[in-house]
Order: structure tokens, then sequence, then C-alpha cells
């Protein structure tokens, strides 16, 4: 079973009295285990769809998907802070222009330990990979 599983993505924005589709269609699975980064070119939809994933939402967005599913919770049923609360746990996102925000004398795990919560030391996700704090030094 997929922990990640999306059919169909679209998200449209509402300007004026018109909706203009920013994603059109995208599929995507991610299972448990798997550590994957979403790619492409500059406007092509990324933070769109990870935002759209983890709830955040503007009020003129109009997210449709066949398929919405975290960890086999249907995202779509969830209020958007409901979503927020069930993926913010889970999820982590690294913004557009990584370079201004990681430094790049320093490892780039050592960078993400200092900003991951504590508490998430003892979850699941980080038990699942053998992960522990160290590892990031």
């Amino acid at each position: 079973m997929p922990l990640l599983d999306i059919r169909n993505l679209t998200i449209e924005f509402k300007t004026g009295d018109e909706w203009v589709k920013a994603v059109d269609r995208v599929s995507m699975t991610l299972t448990e285990g798997e550590i994957r980064g979403l790619v492409g070119e500059s406007g092509s939809g990324k933070s769109l769809i990870a935002k759209a994933i983890c709830g955040v939402n503007k009020d003129n967005w109009r997210v449709t998907a066949d398929r919405m599913r975290f960890d086999d919770i249907d995202l779509l049923r969830l209020s958007a802070r409901e979503r927020r609360k069930l993926v913010g746990h889970n999820v982590s996102m690294i913004f557009q222009e990584p370079q201004s925000c990681l430094d790049p004398s320093e490892r780039v795990g050592r960078q993400l330990m200092q900003n991951i919560p504590a508490w998430t030391y003892k979850g699941r996700w980080w038990q699942r990979f053998g992960w522990r704090k160290r590892r990031g030094h």
C-alpha cells in the first residue's frame, strides 16, 4: 500500500471571473521508505503540488483529484486544518531557492537535523529509516 497516492491532481486559481489551470492531472505514488524530491522548471507547479498535499491552499484555489491519500487517509475529505495537522508531522518541504537557506559550507544532513523538531526523532518515520540525530553530523 502506498504511503502517498495521488491520481489526477488538478490545481486551479480564480482570477477575476475565470479559473486558470496551474497544475493539470498530476499523478504520483510514494511508498513507505522512499525519499523523493519533486523537481521541475521554475513555475511548473512543484510548490503548488506540495502545498496542496499539505493543505496550505489559498482561498482562490480549487484543488481536485480522483484520489489523494496519505497513509490510507483520504486527504480530500479532511479540512485544511486537519490535513495540516496530519501531514505536518510526516512531510517536510524545502521551498524554492534552498541555497538562500542552506549553507554550502556545511553538510545538508546536519543543517536539516538542526531544523527538525526533537519529537520526530522518537517518531515512526525516523525509526523506519534507522536515522539518528548523529547521522547529520
